[in-house]
């Protein structure tokens, strides 16, 4: 099995992603890692343009608005899902350096197996619009996406998305 997602992985990761990775200023690992929250904050392949856009932006100039991590609920519970995950086993975590509401930038490592259209907005956030000041994102339980460029627009946000 491992050995089938390292030819899957190095079949899809060419010369010519590698060259965008490169050229991105980021690592291969940062890439995947980052690839690997937007696969899993993301509502559908249009989101996670949009969502990668938030990671940058939190990345790049977040700390110019007082947003020193990037705060995504995937990466809170890992290597589980979600809470009731955590209670099942037992109640404590045992990774550090993975839960991005309490490290600045990415974690230690991917959360999940990215697919490639994670990779490819990992390396090319949406940039059109007000994508490139989103700082904010929210999904209702539809998947319904909310994007703000300020905190105030996000709570406004999650209301409509009825997580608040």
């Amino acid at each position: 099995v491992i050995g089938k997602l390292l030819y899957n992985f190095q079949r899809k990761v060419n010369d010519k992603l590698l060259q965008k990775v490169q050229e991105s200023g980021m690592t291969l690992d940062q890439v995947v890692t980052m690839a690997s929250i937007i696969q899993a904050e993301a509502a559908n392949e249009q989101d996670m343009f949009n969502v990668s856009a938030v990671l940058h932006n939190r990345l790049n100039f977040g700390a110019d608005y007082d947003i020193y991590f990037l705060e995504c609920d995937s990466t809170s519970f890992y290597p589980y899902r979600n809470a009731k995950d955590l209670e099942e086993q037992g109640g404590t975590l045992s990774y550090g350096n993975y839960d991005t509401y309490k490290i600045s930038g990415l974690p230690a490592g991917a959360i999940c197996n990215p697919g490639i259209d994670a990779i490819n907005a990992a390396l090319k956030p949406n940039t059109g619009g007000d994508a490139e000041q989103y700082l904010y994102f929210c999904h209702s339980d539809e998947g319904v996406a909310y994007y703000a460029t300020n905190e105030s627009d996000h709570e406004y946000n999650k209301q409509l998305a009825g997580i608040s």
